[in-house]
Formats: structure tokens, sequence, C-alpha cells
């Protein structure tokens, strides 16, 4: 079942929803704390991990705004512009914009908080709908 809710008057500022940097920065600096007393060796053998106190470039960053959506994943921009995106959605942790024809412009993975990232989008004018696109699984 789709659901679509736009708000009448939508607000020019953008708004920015990712993960907080002092959490990032905070679970980091627990972690080499923890280790730390292992010294160069355990350091240089974290930061060569997926998983080391790189974890923020893979997380993504979006920021909605009525002209523009830009979304920041590993270092990489993407931006679609307001009249590209019909509907937005997040289906099983991804975040999914799709155009006018019912097609999707991407598809990124996405662990930001659901509530945070409807409010983003509908406060600026977008069409959020509930569940997954039509001709997707």
């Amino acid at each position: 079942m789709n659901f679509r809710q736009r708000p009448t008057f939508p607000k020019a500022d953008a708004t920015v929803v990712a993960d907080s940097p002092l959490a990032i920065m905070l679970v980091c600096a627990a972690g080499g704390t923890v280790v730390g007393g292992l010294g160069e060796l355990v350091w240089e053998w974290m930061t060569t991990q997926s998983w080391g106190p790189r974890i923020g470039h893979k997380s993504l960053s979006v920021t909605v705004s009525a002209e523009r959506v830009v979304l920041i994943s590993q270092d990489e921009q993407r931006e679609f512009a307001r009249n590209e995106i019909d509907q937005v959605l997040l289906a099983s942790k991804q975040l999914i914009l799709i155009d006018h024809n019912g097609q999707e412009l991407t598809r990124q993975a996405c662990d930001l908080r659901p509530r945070r990232l409807y409010s983003a989008f509908v406060q600026h004018g977008y069409s959020w709908a509930e569940g997954a696109p039509h001709g997707t699984a």
C-alpha cells in the first residue's frame, strides 16, 4: 500500500540527516583506549580493517532541501534535483528515490533513523511512499 503525504508549505532551508560525528568519535576513542596498550602494531592492523576508525566514511549522509537531495556515502556524492524525484521510500534499510516514470533513480544502503528521514523529506515537500515500489521485492 502506497501512502503519499505532501505538506502545503515546504520549507526553503535544507535538512541534513546523518550519524552524529561525535558518537562515531566516541566509539573510536573508547575502542582506541581499550586496545591502546598494545601500541602501534594494533593501530596499524585496525586501520586496515573495513570496520576500523574509518567507519564514518561508510555511513550515508542525506541533505534534503526543497530544491534537491544530496546523498554522500564513502566519499561519493550524488545529487538529484527536486523535479526528478516523484517518491521517496525506505525499504529493507535502503533509501530509494523514484522518478516520475516509477523507475529507481538510486538505491542506497541506509542505517539512518526512518523517522528522521521521513520528517526531513516530508518537511521539504517530497512524497514519501510506504513499502516497496511496484515491481521490486
